[in-house]
């Protein structure tokens, strides 16, 4: 009773910490609208929705209503371990897609990859379907629970094909960046192989998997990127930002009182802050950042500092 108490604890921290990974990036993909962080949220999205099925079928054999969805229809079984298949195969397909987009390789490469990709997944999902009702003796709901384990053994034993890949192009990867996500997903899924050995051996009905750890690791290392990126490019020093903001002004035609309300912006100051200290109305000061906002094509005022280093740097946002 306590092994299974601690257990499921586990699993629940595990689930906690991706799911509030998933979110948190969500924030700051809205925040910025930033393309790199919106590359990794889909890989995160995925990999929750994959725990959250887990946590409820725990929670439902933890509490007692097994009983209940035991009778329930056939075919409910069967959606249940197809959609399972399918999130499976598609925690697989946008895994690979997330180290192939770190990977230095050329258009050609690229669209030869994304190829592969997706045949080698729908093979994957096609042979597991196939597999699964050969081996269910007529009965889904009785299946469910072992069809559930093994679709995600399996799923993440195929995950260790991204490490692999990552492992072969860490040192032929220029960009520093890329290189600690590729090193993030060599040490989240190439261990896979020894978890699952250890959940084979003595947790086989345990609610928490070693193989948890993985998807945890990985998640782990995505944020603690994103939280670089965006200290890097949405939190830059303001002296120095404000200072070579020359540039920034004569390309996007900025006038002085439109210089004063961003240098105010800049510095955190709020909208009752910058009217008094410009001696004009808070409705001005609304106007003002109204318009500046729709001058530059931004929503808020991270987007606003990111605007004025990328341009001062005459780089391309993205």
């Amino acid at each position: 009773m306590l092994l299974s108490l601690l257990s499921e604890i586990a699993f629940y921290m595990v689930f906690s910490v991706i799911l509030s990974i998933a979110l948190l990036s969500t924030i700051l993909y809205y925040r910025t609208k930033d393309k790199t962080i919106w590359h990794f949220l889909g890989v995160l999205y995925i990999q929750t929705v994959l725990f959250a099925i887990g946590f409820f079928y725990t929670y439902i054999n933890s509490t007692g209503y097994s009983e209940e969805i035991g009778i329930l229809s056939e075919p409910l079984a069967l959606f249940g371990t197809i959609f399972m298949c399918c999130v499976i195969t598609l925690a697989i397909y946008l895994t690979l897609k997330y180290t192939l987009f770190l990977l230095p390789l050329n258009e050609k490469q690229i669209r030869l990859a994304r190829f592969l990709n997706g045949f080698i997944c729908i093979l994957v999902l096609l042979t597991v379907l196939i597999f699964i009702i050969f081996l269910t003796d007529g009965s889904w709901v009785a299946e469910a629970g072992r069809n559930l384990t093994a679709l995600f053994g399996f799923g993440s034993l195929l995950l260790s094909a991204p490490a692999i890949l990552a492992l072969s192009f860490i040192r032929r990867t220029e960009v520093r960046g890329n290189r600690q996500l590729l090193k993030g997903v060599v040490v989240s899924f190439l261990p896979v192989f020894i978890y699952i050995i250890i959940d084979i051996l003595f947790l086989k009905n345990s609610a928490f998997k070693t193989t948890h750890i993985a998807y945890a690791v990985f998640a782990v290392s995505v944020y603690m990127f994103l939280t670089k990126h965006y200290t890097v490019n949405y939190e830059p020093p303001m002296d120095d930002l404000m200072t070579n903001a020359d540039r920034f002004y004569s390309q996007f035609n900025i006038s002085e009182r439109e210089k004063e309300i961003i240098e105010a912006l800049a510095q955190g100051k709020t909208n009752k802050e910058i009217a008094s200290e410009l001696f004009i109305s808070i409705n001005t000061v609304k106007t003002h950042i109204k318009n500046i906002y729709r001058k530059l094509d931004i929503k808020n005022r991270v987007q606003l500092l990111h605007k004025i280093k990328v341009t001062n740097e005459g780089n391309t946002i993205g």
